[in-house]
């Protein structure tokens, strides 16, 4: 069970980082955890679905295509932002299931070996999951951590958050604008609806897990958001907001990338703001400058200095985004923090 390198994930970095490296000539273990919850389709705009071409996946022929992003931000008057138009593709939306399936697929077909770690300890926390890889007689040189953006981390390094984001969704039957990409700000937080082919999607809300009312206030407090949209409202009913899922969505960074042998990559080094919609292909890049700085220089330190101009850079602009927003809702504690 000895190997080169130890990947810890099944998402995108994780995957294409094991893939790059098998095809490198080293030999990858990848522990693979059970897959979370559900989550709404997720857009990979054109520049993204070129970088998957670039590393010989083909993106275009699953998910569903988005034509653009149709938004209500500094502006309570909508705008259309059309992908063909200035990315002369269209882009896909895809659910994070099949994602990994095929990145799976593909590291395995690149002579990834693949252990399920399904819902063991090991793959929650990083000091006993250590500990026992070693118990079992798994000696990497190196561990890639791409577990995701609520992992833990191996002391003394700890996590930065910038906000406090959490994502509600709600199943949603959109009746109109089912081929593109939906955002608005209102005065609570804002909507994200992706698209559909048939219009059944998830209608997303996000805001400060403080500023949510308790069960069942909640439920009204979704439904008054809801009726206060100019552009999502249109879309189709208010659902009822019986059906509720949640999920961690702060920016966030490490305070260190590496400790000894261990590196880690994706939203576990940098999870970036959902509005951003670069978390994916920032994924990927870093994927591709750790290899990069594995196989090359034999060590992290070049993929440490593209992680941290890539932190310095997504913070100013998610600042410089949720800043347009604000000036809308003077009153409003959610856009007040972030003024």
């Amino acid at each position: 069970m000895d190997c080169d390198i130890l990947v810890l994930g099944s998402g995108p970095a994780a995957s294409l980082a094991a893939r790059s490296l098998a095809g490198a000539g080293r030999d990858v273990l990848q522990l693979i955890g059970t897959p979370g919850k559900c989550r709404p389709l997720e857009v990979f705009d054109p520049a993204t679905c070129r970088e998957f071409e670039d590393d010989g996946l083909d993106c275009l022929t699953v998910g569903v295509e988005c034509r653009g992003l149709l938004y209500c931000w500094d502006s309570p008057n909508p705008q259309f932002h059309d992908y063909e138009l200035f990315g002369c593709a269209v882009a896909r939306a895809l659910d994070r299931g099949t994602l990994h399936t095929m990145l799976g697929q593909a590291a395995r077909d690149a002579g990834v070996r693949a252990v399920d770690a399904g819902q063991d300890q090991a793959f929650r926390d990083i000091d006993v999951g250590l500990a026992r890889v070693q118990d079992a007689g798994i000696r990497p040189r190196w561990v890639i951590d791409a577990r995701g953006r609520s992992c833990s981390s191996p002391s003394p390094i700890s996590r930065i958050h910038f906000d406090r984001h959490v994502a509600i969704s709600t199943p949603f039957a959109a009746e109109l604008r089912r081929d593109c990409l939906i955002v608005e700000a209102v005065a609570n937080g804002w909507w994200y609806v992706p698209p559909s082919a048939d219009g059944n999607t998830q209608l997303v809300f996000l805001s400060d897990a403080d500023l949510l009312p308790v069960t069942p206030d909640r439920r009204r407090w979704l439904t008054a958001n809801f009726a206060s949209s100019t552009l999502v409202s249109k879309l189709g009913p208010s659902p009822s907001f019986d059906v509720l899922t949640g999920a961690d969505a702060r920016a966030s960074c490490l305070t260190a990338l590496s400790h000894g042998r261990w590196l880690a990559a994706g939203d576990n080094s940098l999870a970036l703001d959902p509005l951003s919609g670069s978390g994916l292909a920032t994924a990927l890049r870093g994927a591709r400058e750790l290899t990069s700085s594995l196989t090359k220089f034999g060590g992290a330190q070049a993929y440490e200095a593209w992680w941290r101009s890539t932190c310095d850079r997504q913070n100013i602009l998610r600042q410089g985004i949720y800043a347009r927003a604000a000036i809308r809702f003077p009153r409003s504690p959610y856009w007040a923090r972030r003024r």
